[in-house]
């Protein structure tokens, strides 16, 4: 029997019609838990870009989780695999706290990359290119569990405050707002 791990992993080659480029690893911070990875496919959905899955967050519990669990994919417009490091970290840090819905807001204290000044993620619908994935193709039926895709959006520190006095809608339609570009210019200051 196929472990959990190979189920998710399987699901995205088949998605993506490739194997894996590599994976990273990040030890548990709760004892007991086991360690989270981020599974990276470069130049998906095309070329120069990268998008990355977590595979461990639906390993933890959370009160809000009553259908399914989250695992986490980003999708950015570079070669870099920091960014998904960085939401593999956020995944890790905060399984079993954050429920990972529609419109959170994380940041990362320091921001995520030299490539950009970006400091947080929006969570939202999952996306590798201009659409959104099916309803099918962002949930995987493990054994044990349906897992649920959710994307991850690097936006700057300002946009935090631009998305909660606006709306999550408002400013995902902003002129100039591409979710996968990590080098667009900062709404804060143009909304």
């Amino acid at each position: 029997m196929r472990s959990n791990e190979e189920i998710v992993l399987t699901h995205f080659e088949a998605l993506f019609g490739k194997e894996a480029s590599s994976f990273s690893r990040i030890d548990a911070s709760l004892p007991g838990m086991p360690p989270l990875h981020a599974i990276f496919f470069h130049d998906v959905p095309e070329p120069g870009s990268t998008t990355a899955v977590t595979y461990g967050l639906s390993l933890a519990d959370h009160p809000d989780w009553k259908y399914g669990k989250p695992e986490l994919l980003i999708c950015v417009n570079t070669g870099d695999e920091i960014w998904g490091e960085a939401v593999a970290a956020i995944a890790e840090t905060f399984r079993g706290e954050c429920p990972f819905r529609y419109g959170d807001v994380l940041s990362m204290p320091g921001g995520i990359s030299s490539e950009s000044e970006m400091s947080a993620f929006l969570v939202f619908a999952p996306s590798t290119s201009a659409s959104f994935l099916s309803k099918e193709q962002a949930t995987i039926q493990l054994p044990d569990k349906t897992v649920f895709i959710v994307g991850m959006y690097p936006i700057y520190a300002g946009e935090v405050e631009l998305i909660g006095r606006i709306g999550l809608e408002a400013f995902w339609h902003l002129e100039g707002f591409d979710p996968w570009d990590i080098r667009r210019p900062d709404l804060s200051q143009t909304a």
